[in-house]
């Protein structure tokens, strides 16, 4: 009975190990699906180039990038700022997650964002 009781605690923390990491990977994936996207027409360029940044710079680069606030003015808000700002999620209960620099260089979240700034690129300003 031990034996067993080892052999499966072996067994299944590993995979609850994988279950958690799932989970927190996918966090700022599931918090862009469906997510509104909110801005005044004076903010649409500054948005635009935080979504390009994000699918063309490294997450080094990314972290230490500024973008404009709400008034305009240069190198206020990081981009998770700028994400938590503009992008709001269909759920309030969603958030980022703790891992965002890295979680937006992810295949689903690069392609999530290249789609919502294909969208951008159509509206007139």
């Amino acid at each position: 009975m031990v034996r067993i009781t080892k052999i499966f605690l072996l067994l299944i923390t590993p995979i609850m190990i994988f279950i958690s990491c799932i989970e927190e990977k996918n966090t700022l994936n599931n918090y862009l699906d469906d997510v509104e996207l909110q801005f005044e027409t004076n903010q649409l360029e500054n948005i635009k180039m935080a979504l390009k940044d994000a699918l063309t710079l490294s997450s080094e680069e990314l972290e230490s990038k500024r973008y404009e606030d709400y008034t305009g003015t240069p190198n206020q808000w990081d981009l998770r700022t700028l994400f938590e700002k503009h992008f709001m999620p269909d759920d309030p209960q969603k958030k980022l997650g703790e891992n965002f620099y890295t979680d937006i260089k992810s295949e689903d979240v690069q392609n999530t964002i290249r789609h919502i700034y294909e969208k951008l690129t159509t509206i007139e300003p």
